[in-house]
């Protein structure tokens, strides 16, 4: 059954048309996530692969947690030195904060080739149903 994709009917095209997209998304995403994993230093929250496609936001980064605090004398006024808690207290933060950028950066990337392979997966389940649904 060797046809022209003008001689197949209305269903196996649109089938063929949605799996075409959706294997060159996926493809789109795996190649992105790639170029993001060599490129980059450290694999982007917001920029990769699907996740770009799937909107963006906010996402916090290493800059983020690295902010230097001022400690003020009891009237408000003056600057003064940390006690070893307050110390203690913001190094503790300070690590938090960068363990959730680094969860982040790892979950985005999951997400992305999870993306990616679904994407694909649905594509060429798309093709497959087609040949076994439409029998064209």
């Amino acid at each position: 059954m060797n046809k022209n994709f003008s001689e197949l009917s209305l269903g196996a095209s649109i089938y063929i048309i949605i799996a075409v997209i959706a294997i060159g998304i996926g493809v789109y995403g795996a190649f992105r996530t790639v170029a993001n994993y060599f490129i980059f230093e450290k694999y982007p929250v917001s920029g990769g692969g699907m996740s770009m496609m799937m909107g963006g936001g906010y996402y916090q980064t290493e800059a983020d947690c690295l902010y230097t605090r001022t400690y003020y004398d009891e009237k408000g006024v003056g600057s003064r030195t940390p006690t070893q808690v307050e110390l203690a207290a913001e190094t503790s933060e300070k690590d938090r904060c960068l363990n959730q950028v680094m969860e982040s950066r790892k979950m985005s990337q999951v997400n992305d080739i999870g993306g990616s392979v679904l994407s694909m997966i649905i594509g060429f389940g798309l093709l497959y149903v087609r040949k076994t649904v439409f029998k064209d």
